[in-house]
C-alpha cells in the first residue's frame, strides 16, 4: 500500500510532501524530523494512493 503524507502551513500552502510504500497490514509509520521546517504550526494529511484521507492533524515545531 502507498501512502503520502502531505504538511501545510497556516495558509494553506503544502510545504512537504513525502510518499512510502508500505508492505502488509499493521502498523505504518512515517518518520519526520521537522528539520526541514522553520518552527510553526502546521497541518498535516495522510492519504491512500486513491485520495482517500486517512488521517487529519495539526502539528507545532519549536525550535
Amino acid at each position: 500500500m502507498d501512502a503520502t503524507i502531505r504538511f501545510f502551513n497556516q495558509t494553506g500552502r503544502e510545504v512537504y510532501k513525502e510518499s512510502q510504500t508500505f508492505a502488509g497490514t499493521g502498523k505504518h509509520f512515517f518518520y519526520f524530523t521537522g528539520e526541514q521546517l522553520p518552527s510553526g504550526k502546521y497541518f498535516y494529511t495522510i492519504e491512500s494512493p486513491i485520495g482517500t484521507v486517512i488521517m487529519n492533524k495539526s502539528l507545532l515545531i519549536v525550535k
